[in-house]
């Protein structure tokens, strides 16, 4: 389909009419997911080219051919007789079509449909010529884009670091000068990269919008792909989302601070309108609750079940009430777990706890596919040839014992103290966690060993059993 319309391409996956239909559908799908939903869609080549208002800016602009082609010389090597391509009546290719007349009266092109060759390929033609209308093609990109400006009405325009050092020189003068309108105030962005490469649609490197709500919020997404210095270049390093998080939560602790004060500062005010944008303006009503996301990444890989880990992008609101009553009892475990922890209260309502078992399952999901060897977990189900010394046994003999004493309340820090001060008492600390953490999760290093206890203390305790 190399010189096709988009429009005309099958799609390839069989569930709607064309390519362009299934991509159209699935990005307005996503838009949905992060909040967006009153949006106008619209096809230029099914309906605006059909429009009378659009039909005589696209005559304007042929009729004005020697000035559209003079601006575009500014910037093109190669320009085309007549900024607009026919869509060919006998094989449906727009790519190698050319037209050799116009007539202004009737609005009529003549073409034929012969080999283009481009920089890197040559798109074949049928040999037909023929005679149709301006309905019936589509005008060059600079122009299209100006044309969009006139009938849109348009007042501000998004872009992107290429277009915006490239179309952006030809396109306004051609609104000026052809359509007599005023070009949009520019909005720059620039280039997005991903684990170091530059997202490339040629290239296939894409990720699309499900891909990170898969991993982080809608808000989170929004805040550090769009809202965080859209006009300097974004490394996203997917095995480090967890620090992202982590800021975005930063960000959001300031806001509420800052909503106490009688006086904002500038800095105030910045991160108000920054976290105002990542909720699309749809603020909450109150502060959301948030637990760390590296803590919820290893308390999901330990507790989660594997169908809790599909579709994550899908808030558990959402999901099969079935499947939400099969759960129902890891959830309360959950939930209890998150309580004595101290990270939620007990008056928790379910919408703000199943937000938090959202943030836990894209946190584990991220942990188990991109996340750092350090935070990919999964307990031991068989003994380790590990030996340990008496020392080292007698340390995880109080270990068990400090798990035993454990009752309502688990205070991460001070389970945590308590062990690393009997380690650094009786033995080695670093020859001493690499055995203990390779019979854990068969790892030489991990996370907190209180977390590891608090995600599931009945199974660190059976573990640290077998060598003792």
């Amino acid at each position: 389909y190399d010189g096709f319309p988009v429009f005309a391409i099958p799609d390839p996956f069989k569930c709607h009419e064309s390519y362009k239909e299934h991509f159209i559908n699935l990005f307005f799908k996503e838009l949905e997911l992060v909040g967006v939903k009153e949006v106008e869609k619209y096809s230029p080549n099914l309906l605006y080219y059909q429009d009378e208002k659009w039909q005589e800016l696209v005559k304007k602009a042929m009729d004005n051919k020697e000035k559209v082609n003079e601006i575009l010389r500014e910037l093109k090597e190669h320009v085309r007789e007549y900024p607009f391509a026919v869509i060919c009546e006998n094989c449906g290719r727009i790519g190698s079509t050319h037209v050799i007349n116009y007539n202004p009266e009737t609005k009529e092109v003549e073409y034929t449909c012969e080999s283009r060759h481009l920089k890197k390929k040559t798109i074949e033609g049928c040999g037909y010529r023929g005679k149709t209308t301006l309905r019936n093609g589509k005008l060059d990109w600079y122009v299209e884009w100006a044309l969009n400006w006139a009938y849109f009405d348009a007042d501000v325009e998004p872009m992107g670091k290429d277009h915006y050092l490239s179309s952006w020189k030809i396109s306004p003068k051609i609104a000026k000068e052809i359509f007599g309108v005023e070009a949009p105030i520019p909005v720059l962005y620039e280039l997005l990269t991903v684990d170091g490469k530059k997202m490339s649609s040629s290239k296939g490197n894409i990720y699309n919008i499900t891909f990170f709500l898969k991993i982080v919020e809608p808000e989170v997404f929004i805040y550090y792909v769009y809202s965080k210095r859209p006009f300097v270049q974004r490394e996203i390093t997917l095995n480090k989302m967890n620090l992202a998080v982590d800021e975005f939560d930063r960000l959001e602790d300031k806001v509420f601070e800052a909503l106490s004060k009688e006086e904002l500062s500038q800095d105030d005010v910045d991160n108000l309108v920054t976290w105002y944008i990542s909720f699309l303006g749809n603020i909450p009503n109150k502060k959301p609750i948030r637990v760390n996301y590296s803590f919820l990444a290893i308390l999901g890989q330990i507790l989660l079940p594997k169908e809790l880990l599909e579709d994550t992008h899908i808030p558990l609101v959402r999901l099969d009430i079935e499947k939400l009553e099969k759960n129902r009892e890891i959830l309360n475990k959950i939930k209890e777990i998150l309580i004595r922890t101290g990270k939620i209260s007990e008056d928790i309502n379910d919408f703000e706890f199943y937000k938090v078992v959202d943030r836990m399952r894209k946190a584990a999901f991220w942990a188990k596919n991109f996340g750092p060897d350090l935070l990919r977990i999964e307990l031991k189900d068989k003994k380790e040839n590990v030996e340990f010394s008496k020392e080292e046994k007698e340390i995880l003999r109080f270990i068990i014992k400090t798990i035993e004493e454990i009752k309502d309340k688990i205070d991460l820090d001070d389970i945590q103290t308590k062990i690393h001060k009997k380690v650094t008492e009786k033995t080695n600390p670093k020859e001493f966690y690499r055995k203990l953490y390779t019979i854990l999760i068969g790892k030489k290093g991990g996370p907190k060993i209180s977390s590891l206890i608090a995600a599931n203390k009945e199974k660190i305790r059976e573990i640290l059993s077998w060598y003792i």
